[in-house]
C-alpha cells in the first residue's frame, strides 16, 4: 500500500486549537449578535457579485467587503479539521492508514449524497447556506469518523488481550 505523507503528530494540537476557536466563535456568533464577528473589512476578490440584490453585476479583480463570520471562522474550522485529520497518530501503522482511507471514502460518499439531496429537494438561498456549511462540515465529519473508528479498533485490541 502506498504510504500517505502526513504532518507530524504535534500538528494535531494546533488543529485542535484552531478548530475549537472556530467552533466556539461560530456558535457565539450564531446564538448572539456579537458585533466583533460582524465587523466588516475589505479583502481582494477574484470574482465579486456585489450586485446580488442590486444592479452591479459580476466584477472581476476587485475589493470586496466581508465579515469575520463569513471569512475567517470557516477557514479556522476547515484548517483545524484538516490539520487534525492529516497528522500522524502517535503510533501509525497500516491498520490506521486503512482506517483513514475508509473514513475518507465514507465522508466523500456522505458529502455527495447530501449535495445530490439538496439539488433535488432544496431551492433558493437556503441551498447556498447548506452548501456553505457542508464545505466546512465535511472535513470535521472525516475527523469524527476517523477518531471513532480508531477508538473502536483500540477497544477491540484491548479486549483481545
Amino acid at each position: 500500500m502506498k504510504k500517505i505523507i502526513l504532518l507530524p503528530h504535534k500538528w494535531q494540537y494546533v488543529g485542535l486549537g484552531l478548530l475549537s476557536v472556530g467552533i466556539i466563535l461560530s456558535i457565539v456568533g450564531f446564538v448572539s449578535n456579537w458585533e466583533l464577528l460582524n465587523y466588516e473589512f475589505k479583502m481582494p476578490a477574484l470574482i465579486n457579485n456585489a450586485g446580488i440584490f442590486g444592479n452591479n453585476g459580476i466584477v472581476c479583480f476587485s475589493i470586496a467587503e466581508t465579515s469575520i463570520y463569513t471569512t475567517i471562522l470557516p477557514l479556522l474550522i476547515i484548517a483545524g479539521s484538516l490539520l487534525i485529520g492529516f497528522s500522524k497518530e502517535k503510533e501509525e501503522d497500516e491498520l490506521i492508514s486503512l482506517t483513514r482511507q475508509t473514513s475518507a471514502e465514507k465522508t466523500i460518499l456522505l458529502g455527495f449524497s447530501l449535495v445530490a439531496f439538496c439539488y433535488l429537494f432544496v431551492y433558493g438561498i437556503i441551498f447556498l447556506y447548506i452548501i456553505f456549511y457542508l464545505v466546512q462540515l465535511l472535513p470535521l465529519v472525516y475527523v469524527i469518523w476517523f477518531k471513532i473508528s480508531l477508538f473502536r479498533i483500540k477497544k477491540m485490541n484491548s479486549n483481545e488481550e
